[in-house]
């Protein structure tokens, strides 16, 4: 039990050190236009599945196949 317990606390270790935070989401949610701001992601976690020249749609599709990963690696 607490092997898992362990394996999880790392995880999400990880994965916080990877997040955008407060400060950045606004940084990003200012951007003039979705190129600029998907431009701005792709140093970050959610980065390895944004391209730029994506639609809006891809881009969310994106994002959020990004957090579900995220959530399946924290349930371990």
């Amino acid at each position: 039990m607490r092997a898992s317990w362990i394996g999880g606390a790392v995880r999400g270790e990880l994965l916080l050190a990877r997040r955008a935070g407060h400060e950045r989401a606004a940084e990003i949610a200012a951007r003039g236009t979705l190129p600029e701001a998907v431009r701005s992601l792709l140093g970050s976690a959610y980065g390895d599945r944004l391209r730029v020249g994506a639609t809006l749609a891809e881009a969310e599709r994106s994002l959020a196949a990004t957090t579900l990963w995220h959530l399946r690696v924290l349930a371990g």
